[in-house]
């Protein structure tokens, strides 16, 4: 992952605004980070300014779990790396 990505959350095809979007850095650790966004009206969050290391995401909608996903930002990503990551509830 890239230290600025988008976080896209919808259910049955509809975006989800209020999301909360927690991450969380490796438990036990001295960097351990945690911090949470709300998705805005199009159902996104954005992230920013992430230092390099593993990390936790967690997102939920009216208490109800919609993602949960352990990523890596690398302190140089490749032009491969994401920008983006996506949910969807129901398809």
């Amino acid at each position: 992952m890239r230290s600025a990505f988008a976080v896209r959350i919808r259910h049955a095809h509809k975006r989800l605004p209020g999301t909360t979007v927690e991450i969380t850095g490796p438990q036990g650790t001295t960097g351990a980070k945690k911090f949470a966004v709300k998705t805005d009206k199009d159902g996104i969050a954005r992230i920013t300014n992430l230092a390099a290391g593993d990390y936790w995401l967690n997102a939920e909608y009216l208490d109800i779990g919609a993602a949960y996903h352990c990523f890596h930002v690398n302190e140089r990503p490749s032009r491969k790396a994401k920008r983006n990551l996506a949910y969807d509830g129901a398809t």
